[in-house]
Formats: C-alpha cells, structure tokens, sequence
C-alpha cells in the first residue's frame, strides 16, 4: 500500500477500510472477524473489542486495528447497560426485537430463563411496589401533557443545575427532560417544549396536568396558559398519583441515571447527563401500555432505530478537526461518552473531554465499550492482590490490626 503516513506519536498502526478500498482490496466485516481479500491474498482479522487486529499481533503491543462503529452483535448484558439497565430477559428481548431495528444480539447466545439479579440495578432502582389502575387515556398527541419538576438534588451539575422538568405526552409516553437552575425556570422550559413539540406533531397542546407546585400556580404561568387556550388541570394536594404519569416518568428517569452513573463510575456532578440519556433511552423502547409501539413510534409513524445506542460512559476517540490540529499532529482525543445530542440530529454524540473539561457533541467518534470493564478488572485484580500481600490477619471475618497502629479497646494504657 502506498502513501504510508509514519506518525511516531502514535501508539500504534492502524489502517483505514476507505484506503483498503481505494486500493483494489475487499474488506468484509462479521461478528468476531473482518476479511481483507484481492486477487493475490487473503488475510483475516480477530475482532477484540472495537478493533480488529491483523494476526500475529497482540492487542497488548503496537498493532494494526481496523476501527469501526458499524452496529454489530452484542452480548445481552451489553444490550442491557446500552438500554440504562432496562430489563432485557427472554421474554423482552422477543417482544423489543420487532418492534426496533438494530437490536442485534450475538447469535447462538444462551438466553437464561431465570432472573439474574443486576448489582447496579438493585443500588439503583429498588422502590416500593406500586398499586395500579387503568383509565381511558388521551385520543390525540399532546391532547394532554403532564408534568413534574424534580429536585433539588444534592449535587449541582457543571452548569449549576440542580431540578429538572418533564413533560410527558399521554398519547404516547414520549417525555422531554429540561435541566433548571431554579423552579422559576419552569414557564421558559415549558414555552421552548410546547413550540417543539407543537411543529413536530402539528397538533396543540390541550390540556396540561401538573401537581398543583408553586411553579404552576399563579402568575406568569397561569397567564401563559390562559393566554394560549390551555386548560390547566391540577391534582389535588398530597395526591401524586392523580399526576401519575409525570411522577412514575421522574422515578424511571432516576432510577435508569442512578444506574447508569454507577456502571461509568462518574461523578455525581454528572446526573443531568446520565437524565436526559434516560429519556432519550426511554423514548427509542416499546411499551405494552402505549399498543406495543414506542412514543417515537407514534410521532414519526416509523420503528425506531437503536443501533446508535452506546454505554453510557463508555471511552470514545474524537476526531480533531483538521483545523485545530497539524500534520503530525494526532488524529483523535480520548473522552467520555454522555449521551446524544437530539437537536443536533441523529447519531450525533454528546462527550466530554476530561483534559479541558470541555463538553461538546460529534458524529465521528469510535466508542470503546470494553475499555472501562476492562480497568475495573485490572482494579479488582489490584486490589485482591494488595489483600493477599496484606500482613493483616483475618479472623472470623474481621481483621487483627497490629497494636502500633490502633489499640485494641480492652488494652491497657
């Protein structure tokens, strides 16, 4: 191949699909394997990861790597975290698979009938059983709209942040997330939702159900409503469940965030990403109450597509652009995936580059699922090894701590 490029500052060698191409070779992408054929040779490539390595190298040393997004088989428990930890048994799977395309599960895998219990999923998203009811529901998108303000959390979030606000279509279940500063923020929030759904759907919004909170009531928002022909439904006090749909939409947005911050190990600095990658989640994804389609099912009149769905934290490559960067100069920066920027369009990534705190959205980027597990099992693999070296002895499950270090209760001074 002609036109090699020897950049000492990269770590290893990699060799573009497009080039392979241009140079009369076919390339033929599967599972665990790429084919690299032309009239004289023939040349497989092991997939390990998101690469895939020519033979006779060790994805430990230097090595040529066919880097690629396109959307291939994965093991459920991948399927299951790129999902915000949503239940995916056999019987899900069956239902999800029809009804989305891209859900690619890797052949011959085993299936376990049984429930497995997820670690993160029980940190995260353990409730109190909830006693339900049906009602009739709304005819027509965005004849109804509920909503919920949920905060204030603990922790602001780099912008300051610390509610958010949901609005949830009856018709559908489609919920849009709005990150707030202040429950003041809710009648802008609210305005820049009703003119985005409003084009979208070509319908208006009828009726808005909220819980009556002081955000809502009164004033500015109140004349907004009536200004715009809204008619405005409050609960009754100390009855949530009158606002259901807007309260069960706030718990599932929480739980699936919890989840997936505790998977990426991220800081809690970090949950309106962690929210808003819930909701865009939640919105790609059948439901059964909702006539087996998903909320953009209803407004697209099309399956969704979930191929682009990614674990949320995982590591991701970032192509600089050529204008921020010289010849021999490298290609990509390493960050943090947060999710995806809807606005910006489809299969576009939201990352966050730990170097400059900088928080951007790209399309050519390559996502490194495996790399996190990967770290966290050399850290598991580290710390049972400082366990074993440790001059502490062990007994019936506690640990002896030698005298010098601290004194036993009992101990004589």
């Amino acid at each position: 191949m002609s036109g090699v490029l020897h950049v000492p500052q990269v770590g290893g060698n990699l060799v573009s699909v497009a080039r392979l191409i241009d140079c009369g070779y076919d390339v033929r992408f599967e599972s665990s394997s790429c084919t690299i054929t032309n009239s004289q040779l023939q040349v497989k490539a092991k997939r390990q990861g998101n690469l895939y390595y020519l033979p006779n190298e060790q994805p430990d040393k230097a090595n040529i790597g066919l880097a690629t997004n396109k959307s291939v088989p994965e093991t459920i428990e991948v399927w299951h975290r790129r999902l915000g930890h949503r239940t995916l048994d056999e019987e899900t799977v069956r239902f999800l698979q029809p009804r989305v395309t891209e859900l690619l599960i890797q052949p011959g895998q085993h299936l376990k009938k049984g429930k497995e219990v997820c670690g993160t999923c029980a940190t995260g998203r353990q409730h109190k059983e909830a006693i339900t009811g049906t009602r009739e529901k709304a005819s027509d998108l965005l004849a109804v709209v509920h909503s919920d303000v949920c905060g204030p959390m603990h922790v602001s979030t780099l912008n300051g942040e610390k509610y958010f606000i949901t609005f949830v279509d009856e018709k559908s279940g489609r919920i849009a997330v709005r990150l707030l500063k202040a429950k003041s923020e809710a009648l802008g929030a609210f305005h820049a939702y009703r003119m985005r759904a409003e084009k979208e759907s070509g319908k208006e919004i009828k009726v808005f159900k909220t819980d009556g909170g002081g955000e809502y009531i009164g004033g500015r928002f109140e004349s907004y409503l009536k200004g715009n022909a809204i008619s405005h439904s409050v609960s009754p006090p100390y009855t949530p469940k009158h606002n259901g749909s807007a309260e069960r939409a706030n718990r599932t947005l929480m739980e699936s965030a919890r989840c997936m911050m505790a998977d990426a190990s991220l800081e809690k600095s970090f949950w309106g990403f962690a929210v808003a990658t819930a909701a865009h989640i939640y919105n790609q994804l059948p439901s059964r109450s909702h006539q087996n389609k998903s909320p953009l099912e209803f407004w697209t009149a099309k399956p969704p597509s979930i191929g682009h769905l990614r674990i949320f934290g995982s590591a991701t490559y970032t192509l600089i652009a050529p204008e921020k960067r010289k010849k021999l100069d490298p290609r990509s920066q390493k960050c943090i995936l947060l999710g995806y920027d809807e606005e910006a369009g489809t299969k576009v990534y939201r990352v966050y580059d730990p170097a400059t705190k900088r928080i951007f959205s790209s399309r050519d980027v390559i996502i490194d699922e495996l790399a996190e597990e990967e770290d966290r099992r050399r850290r598991d693999a580290t710390l049972e090894a400082v366990e074993i070296s440790s001059p502490e002895i062990k007994e019936n499950g506690t640990y002896k701590i030698p005298l010098e270090i601290a004194p036993e209760p009992n101990s004589q001074e």
